[in-house]
């Protein structure tokens, strides 16, 4: 895992794992991602409902509350 810092660029991967509450650009993240065919999953806060919609609409393909990603991970990355 690495860990991306304001203004690090997105380095390649196996599948990016976007917290919403971060405070850095997740959506320019999320897209480069995409634009890569590298899987997204996103979580946050479940009463954050703007940036769930928001990590949806860049692409990510699965956009879930702190609480689902904690309880459906090993489910979520036999998935991708």
């Amino acid at each position: 895992p690495v860990t991306l810092r304001l203004g690090s660029e997105l380095p390649a991967g196996d599948i990016l794992v976007v917290d919403l509450a971060a405070r850095v650009d997740w959506e320019s993240s999320i897209k480069a991602a995409v634009a890569r065919k590298t899987p997204v999953v996103a979580f946050g806060p479940h009463i954050d409902t703007e940036a769930r919609r928001k990590a949806k609409a860049a692409g990510a393909g699965r956009v879930l509350s702190n609480g689902n990603l904690a309880r459906d991970v090993p489910t979520i990355l036999k998935e991708l």
